[in-house]
């Protein structure tokens, strides 16, 4: 009878070892990935509204940290011996996630001019404004301060999530439940 118990106990054990390396770190990476698209779909953190951008023609109506969506596309986790680290390649996610306030050098660059030019087409005779290339002009290098808000979309070790480690929290219970009861 007690061989029974130690084997049993034994076998619970080795499941729960298990899942510490090999289960739990896979589910931690993919509930903090799919928390992380979710502030951006949500452009929000916590609940609480990321602050709205400044105005103008090309920033109306467009979501919030996303042009091409390499920012978003950039989250990315790997795991350890029971451990999960989430992590974002693009050199300008930090900038975000925690705001920024100072100052950037900007180096010397060439900026294309652009003008309007009347073009006539000779198969429909017809007159339209074209926007063309008319030169260029060189830029020095220069720097300028930088005002960026927060806009935390990916928890770090300063600004955790409550929301995220709870949800890992009610997952483990809930798989040590059925390691235990099986």
């Amino acid at each position: 009878m007690s061989n029974n118990i130690t084997n049993d106990i034994k076998r619970k054990a080795a499941l729960v070892k298990n899942y510490r390396k090999a289960v739990f770190p896979g589910m931690a990476g993919k509930k903090a990935m799919r928390f992380i698209n979710d502030n951006f779909r949500n452009q929000s953190w916590e609940g609480v509204p990321w602050k709205k951008r400044k105005g103008g023609k090309r920033n109306k109506g467009r979501a919030l940290l996303i042009d091409r969506g390499i920012l978003r596309r950039g989250n990315n986790f790997k795991t350890g011996d029971g451990t999960t680290t989430t992590y974002n390649y693009v050199k300008y996610a930090k900038a975000h996630n925690n705001g920024f306030n100072g100052t950037v050098a900007i180096k010397a660059h060439n900026r294309r001019l652009f003008g309007k030019f009347k073009v006539s087409s000779v198969a429909t005779k017809k007159t339209s404004t074209k926007r063309l290339q008319k030169g260029t002009t060189t830029v020095k290098a220069h720097s300028r301060w930088m005002r960026m808000p927060r806009r935390q979309f990916m928890p770090t070790a300063e600004r955790p999530s409550p929301t995220l480690n709870s949800s890992i929290e009610k997952e483990v219970k809930l798989q040590m439940l059925k390691i235990l009861k099986s």
